[in-house]
């Protein structure tokens, strides 16, 4: 009986080992293909606006060889012109245009129409040269258009992209900025705690009077220390009897008040050397 128990144990053991790798499996092949289809997804999403403008590219190239008899190097180099200036147009466009929504009152506002109409003017430029001057029927005038329009796509595409981006980058440049902020923060708040404590401790070190902190109010201190009052300063009354600078002027006064002769001596001899 204990041979076949054991025996079954071992069974049952290789049995969850095998359903523990089998699970593992399954879970990073889920994960791979979880992380692949996202970045292969980025990845096209990316690389397909910059192949867009090769068809409208080669129309334009063909319109200006076999219609406007260009040389070969000046309509490749046009044609090539023309595509990364759609890009670049309407880039600009959308980034002002984002910027006078975004800005401050204070800031200057851009010149968004200058760069719309520079994009109009691409777009009209791309639909005479790769449409009017074809030759061929108004369905192939259609279709040329509409390829030729991709190259508006591409370009609206690649500006959103990159907005994008720079808005992610801006906010994970805050969230670093936040972070070190509370860091710089914690920093601080722990050094004036220790600055604290290293007061509290030089100010238990101090040796002082009897009288320091024994009364707190007026009427409390006895006659004998009123009448040594008369002839102190603010300072002293501070040091001596642990009050605070409001309370230690009040005491002068109240001294100077409280007790006759005395008290007005010293106070004109104060008014003397004042």
């Amino acid at each position: 009986m204990t041979a076949k128990h054991n025996e079954n144990e071992i069974v049952t053991v290789g049995q969850g080992a095998l359903v523990d790798r089998v699970v593992r499996f399954m879970t990073g092949w889920r994960r791979l293909t979880e992380e692949a289809e996202r970045t292969l997804v980025d990845n096209l999403a990316a690389t397909a606006p910059w192949l867009a403008p090769l068809a409208p590219a080669y129309l334009a190239y063909q319109a200006m060889v076999e219609v406007l008899r260009f040389p070969v190097w000046v309509a490749m180099t046009v044609g090539t012109t023309v595509e990364v200036l759609g890009i670049s147009t309407i880039n600009t466009a959308l980034t002002l245009w984002t910027w006078n929504r975004e800005r401050n009152k204070t800031d200057k506002a851009a010149p968004t129409w200058v760069a719309i109409l520079a994009a109009g003017f691409y777009v009209t430029v791309v639909i005479t040269v790769n449409v009017l001057l074809d030759g061929g029927t108004a369905l192939e005038k259609a279709a040329k258009g509409l390829i030729s329009s991709l190259s508006v796509a591409a370009a609206i595409t690649l500006a959103l992209r990159s907005q994008h981006s720079k808005r992610i980058a801006d906010k994970k440049q805050l969230k670093e900025d936040l972070r070190e902020e509370r860091r710089l923060r914690k920093l601080a708040e722990g050094d004036l705690k220790t600055r604290k404590v290293s007061v509290q401790v030089a100010e238990s070190n101090i040796e002082h009077p009897d009288t320091y902190g024994k009364w707190e109010r007026w009427p409390d201190v006895p006659e004998n220390e009123q009448m040594k009052m008369v002839r102190m300063t603010a300072e002293q009354v501070m040091e001596i009897y642990g009050t605070d600078e409001r309370t230690a002027y009040n005491w002068l006064k109240y001294a100077k008040r409280d007790h006759g002769l005395a008290g007005e001596v010293a106070q004109f001899q104060d008014e003397m050397e004042a």
